[in-house]
């Protein structure tokens, strides 16, 4: 889980086979990334599917900078709007949960 000022911006499994995060994104751009990436990009799973997205980093034609530009754009989307707003010293915060037993 990764945070700004407490408000989440992006979700991840460390631990998965298939590495795959969740990135908040402006409703838009969310059914734009769907259609043009329809087998690395879906609706966010267990999220709301207006505002995420779960990004198959390995599969589909992602390439780095696509990637870094939806982390950098979840975080202005989510948490950055939480910073720019006056958090005074907003940090980036990461959480690490256990996996979940087999």
């Amino acid at each position: 889980m990764f945070k700004v000022a407490n408000k989440v911006f992006a979700l991840t499994g460390l631990a998965d086979d298939d590495l795959r995060n969740q990135r908040q994104v402006r409703p838009q751009r969310a059914v734009e990334l769907r259609e043009r990436y329809p087998e690395a990009i879906v609706p966010g799973w267990h999220m709301n599917k207006r505002h995420w997205n779960t990004v198959y980093v390995e599969r589909g034609a992602l390439d780095d900078r696509l990637v870094e530009e939806l982390i950098d754009r979840s975080y202005a989307f989510g948490g950055g709007r939480v910073a720019a707003a006056g958090a005074g010293g907003a940090r980036v915060g990461v959480s690490v949960a256990p996996a979940a037993p087999p």
